[in-house]
């Protein structure tokens, strides 16, 4: 018997409840009292997720509703006993099959003598580079449900609209991107709504913004939405933090930050190793910002797709600067501590001069 919790398909609501398997490998969800079967079915058409040191781990069912355990070693049990696909190498173990090279690569650093100004985010992006895509995905699930406690809500975009938005993404959005391009990632939109409260009153003030989780989840608020005029204004807010993603940026900024505990981690102990990551992502977007080398590197892979998709730059100029001319008229209402709250993405003049100069060749590829 392992003990967890059960959530039904599609719903927040979640029961204590516990998971038997018998000799026929077949399962049943036990509701905690034992006297209600929730679920039951084969045990060998359960997609469970893979061991990460001692965090929570997914059993997906097959109505689609999800049972969650820290009982690890049960789990582990029960694959090995009824031989079940999953019985598999852990993602710890995926993680340490890279310590060695990850480790020689920081010797040789430190033997050369290079500088910190470039070894550190060297170092960053060998780690962020070696992190498997299952990995990243559980961080950012991990992060996301973090964050909607804490600081999203459930989005007010009617949902006509989010569908649009998610056709277009994936119809004609992703399409224009090659498979050599992607790397393998996988991205999904996911709309919440996103407020502030301003100094001194109750008064919630939307806030206008993206998020790029490394899976590829990114989270779209709905005052962005609403800013926007098009749907190309949205559509270059998301080539910005499409290149996020490829780039790994979000990964190397939280490493970045606490390099040598990052990689006294991996070389000692790769859940916590995740788990402190797991920490410092929700963390980065509350508090932080990218830096402004991963910027420009990000508005740079932008416009390279605004040119090939026929979509002159000067589109997200018009965003940048709507978003802004948005945050300076909160700016008198939010006390100091806010005055950076939720700036991961400032509009600066040095980018929308980058973005004048890309409409420049913008326009001379249209003459005849």
């Amino acid at each position: 018997m392992i003990r967890g919790t059960w959530y039904p398909k599609g719903s927040a609501n979640r029961k204590k409840a516990s998971l038997i398997v018998n000799d026929s490998k077949k399962f049943s969800i036990m509701s905690e009292e034992g006297e209600i079967e929730l679920v039951a079915g084969d045990f060998l058409g359960l997609a469970v997720s893979d061991r990460v040191g001692n965090i929570m781990r997914r059993l997906t069912l097959p109505d689609q509703s999800i049972f969650e355990t820290l009982d690890n070693n049960a789990v582990d049990a029960c694959l090995k006993t009824h031989i079940h696909p999953a019985n598999s190498r852990s993602l710890f173990f995926q993680l340490e099959s890279s310590h060695r090279m990850l480790f020689l690569s920081f010797i040789v650093i430190i033997a050369l003598g290079i500088s910190l100004k470039w070894s550190v985010p060297w170092a960053s992006g060998l780690i962020a580079e070696s992190i498997p895509q299952k990995v990243r995905e559980h961080i950012s699930r991990e992060s996301l449900i973090v964050m909607d406690a804490a600081i999203f809500k459930e989005s007010e975009t009617s949902v006509v609209i989010q569908k649009k938005i998610k056709n277009h993404f994936e119809n004609e959005v992703l399409p224009t991107l090659s498979g050599d391009t992607l790397k393998g990632s996988a991205f999904t939109l996911h709309f919440r709504k996103l407020s502030r409260s301003t100094a001194g009153t109750e008064k919630q003030i939307d806030i206008a913004n993206a998020f790029a989780f490394p899976s590829g989840d990114i989270i779209v608020t709905d005052e962005l939405i609403r800013v926007a005029n098009n749907q190309q204004e949205i559509d270059v807010i998301l080539y910005h933090e499409i290149a996020h993603v490829l780039h790994n940026h979000g990964l190397k900024q939280v490493i970045k930050s606490t390099l040598v505990t990052t990689i006294f981690l991996m070389l000692t102990d790769g859940a916590s190793f995740v788990e402190d990551i797991l920490l410092g992502f929700p963390v980065f977007f509350i508090q932080s910002h990218y830096s402004k080398i991963y910027e420009t590197e990000a508005d740079k892979f932008a416009f390279e797709l605004m040119l090939k998709n026929n979509i002159n730059p000067t589109v997200f100029s018009d965003m940048l600067s709507k978003i802004s001319i948005e945050k300076k008229k909160e700016a008198v209402q939010v006390d100091e501590q806010n005055e950076n709250y939720f700036s991961t993405h400032p509009a600066t003049s040095k980018r929308l001069k980058m973005a004048k100069k890309y409409a420049e060749q913008f326009s001379k590829q249209r003459q005849p």
